[in-house]
């Protein structure tokens, strides 16, 4: 029973056993509200005997002082803001439209099922099944990117609904899907992106509690079906309108304190997930926009192949010419992008083992998640001891390799992850320097650690179920991905070293002679010098606490040096190159050096091939010079931040974040909880002061600020200077034994004998295992394009 205190009189209602009357929508019988969620509770008789409800229904009357629990939680159904109802007189009035659900979790995510907690999917007459479970995992984003995925998966959930030719969606299917955003901590999360969820009305100020009885609070959550989508009108103002079809199902859960990607991903297996019970969960970064058959594609994949466990879509990337050639960044992200979805995710998926990560546009089927001996045991294990430096290894590895190669390996079964070109999603295309190489950053985490993690688990893949053949060719891309990683660490090297011989070449009396000398000398200093600046600020591990200014200098001047490089490649290879022999033996050793570098025009072909064969060569052409002149900048200057990923393989990477603010705490009086004078203000027009509060939060324009600065820590300095002695050494030892010293200088030697230097074939190998390592990737994915073709043929 609870106690609702109105002006003049106080009366009491008992509480109900059903709750409130969820009326199953109906787009055809709009008019088939029983229930009024404005009017009045009615008078029932109390029955202490039978169990509690599984919330309270607050009605709009005055503050509330006192209430009984719900098995001992505390949840609230609360009423929407009126402004959101009068939006449109055709919205439902029924009570899963016009209140929102408060639960506040006082567990940890491996006990909400025991403890009592539930989700409103549980609570109708006949429980609704989940099919799909689309996760957004939340942080510092803003407010636009969050409203960019919300709205766009809005779109995606009308077309899967809209597929009546599929069973499962043929009578409102939008009830089998439920859109969940976890946000990683209470002080974490920017208040205008809180209230960008609060303009759809998912999420209310002054509901949440921070302890109930003497219990602290882990977790708030919010639950509400709404109908309504945000619209900007401008930059600055923001407007309501109705659901052009389907109500989406929504679930905040905003946790008190942030405990990273490994938490929330428990909490949505482990809680939700064991609640909800869904097919497949898919998983998205606020900012990513979701085609309109993104979503159904990847549901099909998972449910056309049992023995698919995974699927990930690919990133289609918006552009204009004219936005491209104006600035270079979204160019070389765009090729990178595309070079990933028709190369890379390809090969993986030929063999089975696609990189289908839990931040990207990626869905899992649940069963192969949530298991006794399944991958989320080990995902979670580094979040059990964060003190221990093996467990933080394995917390840092789960979150970009651990899943893939976890789920492929089960033990007693046969999955595979797939890659599904035809979901497509639309990323967040970085415009600005320091946003770019954080992207950067965090993509060269993500490969180093897939490759560690593959390394250290080589041989697991033997304890499944997968064929000899499986197996060896698993085994084998992650032997490839070892090479890849070498050939990764000592890029720096080789890069250098192949700038000083190409110098020296240029140097002979028949190429370049005096003028290249000059231009080389020149371009070595600032080498030098541009090199050591970009080591140094990388102990600034945030790309964007550096200076725009300086990245931009730095970009110029490695476009310079790509410029020379690319130069001296033709120059030398045209001066340097003979046909006119009779023998083999004369004409390899007339032509050496264009052996040595034919790897180069090899790999642009073999690129241009297969861009052309999946019907997109224009992507290719538009990119490709553009992104051969950024690869210094990328070696030199980029991979300078992967060490500060390393460095927290083994450190501590979570940062202290700001306490938030005090919130109010339940207390309790002979078994009932109470609130303090004014706690629970359900009058209308104060609900909706606070709603109007957060849409001009939403609509105003962000505060600037200015990014802070990373302190150094002492094991970054010694993994970085390991590798930048292990390349400096390199570079030395190419230069010095294998390099032609002075002697071009001093007009001793001639272009004919560059085909004799050792240095030749030193450039020939390292540009011959580059193009090896890709031709690989091209031939799975010829493969990939040919199957799909088949089957569409067949």
């Amino acid at each position: 029973m609870y106690i609702i205190k109105t002006d003049d009189e106080a009366w009491e209602a008992p509480i109900s056993h059903h709750g409130p009357h969820y009326i199953e929508y109906n787009p055809d019988n709009i008019s088939a509200v029983i229930h009024d969620a404005h009017s009045e509770p009615t008078e029932e008789k109390d029955d202490s005997s039978q169990e509690p409800q599984p919330y309270i229904l607050i009605r709009r009357q005055k503050p509330v002082h006192d209430v009984g629990l719900s098995k001992g939680n505390l949840v609230l159904n609360w009423p929407i803001p009126r402004r959101i109802l009068d939006t449109d007189s055709s919205i439902i009035r029924d009570d899963e439209f016009t209140h929102l659900r408060y639960t506040a979790v006082t567990c940890e995510p491996v006990e909400f099922r025991s403890a009592q907690f539930t989700l409103r999917q549980q609570l109708f007459p006949v429980p609704r099944h989940t099919e799909i479970l689309v996760v957004v995992s939340l942080k510092d984003e803003d407010a636009w990117s969050l409203n960019q995925t919300i709205e766009s998966l809005c779109n995606s959930i009308d077309h899967i609904c809209s597929m009546t030719s599929e069973k499962m969606w043929q009578h409102e299917g939008w009830k089998k899907i439920v859109v969940c955003v976890v946000g990683d901590g209470r002080s974490v999360v920017k208040p205008r992106t809180k209230a960008a969820l609060a303009s759809l009305g998912v999420y209310q100020d002054g509901i949440a509690r921070e302890s109930v009885v003497g219990k602290e609070v882990t977790a708030h959550i919010y639950e509400h079906t709404t109908q309504i989508r945000v619209e900007w009108e401008d930059s600055r103002q923001v407007s309501l309108k109705l659901a052009a079809r389907m109500p989406i199902q929504m679930l905040f859960c905003l946790k008190e304190q942030s405990r990273g990607r490994v938490d929330t991903l428990d909490w949505v297996i482990r809680a939700f997930g064991n609640v909800i019970e869904p097919t497949m969960c898919v998983f998205l970064d606020p900012g990513t926009i979701v085609k309109k058959e993104a979503l159904y594609h990847l549901w099909r994949a998972l449910e056309s192949e049992p023995l698919c466990a995974a699927a990930c879509g690919q990133m289609e990337i918006r552009f204009s010419l004219k936005s491209f050639f104006s600035n270079p960044l979204p160019m070389v992200y765009h090729f990178e992008q595309k070079w990933n979805s028709v190369v890379d995710q390809p090969f993986a998926s030929v063999i089975g083992f696609a990189k289908v990560m839990p931040s990207g546009m990626s869905a899992y089927r649940y069963l192969a998640l949530h298991n006794d001996d399944g991958p989320i045991s080990r995902y979670l294990a580094g979040a059990a001891a964060t003190d221990s430096i093996g467990s933080r290894f394995r917390s840092q590895l789960a979150g970009s390799a651990m899943f893939p190669l976890e789920i492929l390996t089960q033990r007693h079964y046969r999955w595979l992850l797939r890659y599904v070109r035809a979901s497509e999603t639309v990323p967040g295309i970085p415009y600005r320097i320091g946003h770019f190489l954080e992207w950067q950053q965090e993509t060269n985490k993500r490969d180093f650690y897939a490759s560690v993690y593959g390394i250290a688990n080589l041989f697991s893949i033997l304890r499944c179920q997968h064929s000899i053949l499986r197996k060896s060719l698993v085994v084998f891309s992650l032997l490839h991905h070892v090479l890849e990683l070498v050939m990764l660490w000592f890029s720096i090297g080789n890069l250098y070293a192949i700038f000083h011989l190409l110098s020296a070449y240029l140097c002979a009396p028949d190429l370049a002679g005096n003028a290249g000398f000059v231009i080389g000398r020149i371009l070595t200093w600032f080498y030098w010098l541009a090199l050591f600046i970009s080591i140094i600020q990388s102990f600034s591990s945030r790309p964007s606490a550096t200076p725009a200014r300086l990245h931009l200098s730095l970009s110029f001047f490695w476009a310079v040096v790509g410029v020379w490089i690319l130069f001296a490649f033709i120059y030398i290879a045209a001066r340097t190159t003979s046909f006119n022999t009779t023998s083999y033996n004369a004409t390899v050793s007339n032509m050496r050096f264009f052996i040595c570098i034919l790897p180069l025009p090899l790999i642009y072909a073999m690129g241009l091939l297969i861009f052309t064969f999946s019907l997109e060569p224009w992507h290719m052409l538009i990119s490709w010079l553009v992104y051969t002149l950024f690869l210094p900048f990328k070696i030199n200057h980029t991979n300078t931040y992967l060490l500060h990923s390393i460095e927290t393989l083994f450190s501590n990477p979570m940062q202290e974040p700001d306490l938030p603010e005090k919130l109010p705490a339940v207390t309790s009086i002979g078994g009932r909880i109470r609130f303090g004078d004014g706690d629970l203000d359900i009058d209308d027009a104060a609900i909706d002061a606070k709603w109007y509060s957060n849409v001009m939060k939403f609509a105003a324009p962000p505060a600037r600020h200015r990014e802070k600065r990373d302190p150094g820590v002492i094991l970054r300095t010694v993994v970085l200077s390991t590798w930048v002695f292990s390349n400096f050494a390199i570079a030395g030892l190419v230069t010095n034994l294998l390099g032609p010293g002075w002697d071009y200088r001093r007009g001793k030697k001639f272009a004919e004998d560059v085909n004799m230097e050792s240095g030749t074939i030193y450039i020939g190998v390292v540009l011959w295992g580059v193009s090896w390592l890709v031709m690989v990737k091209w031939m799975g994915g010829l493969w990939y394009r040919g199957r799909v073709i088949f089957d569409c043929i067949t």
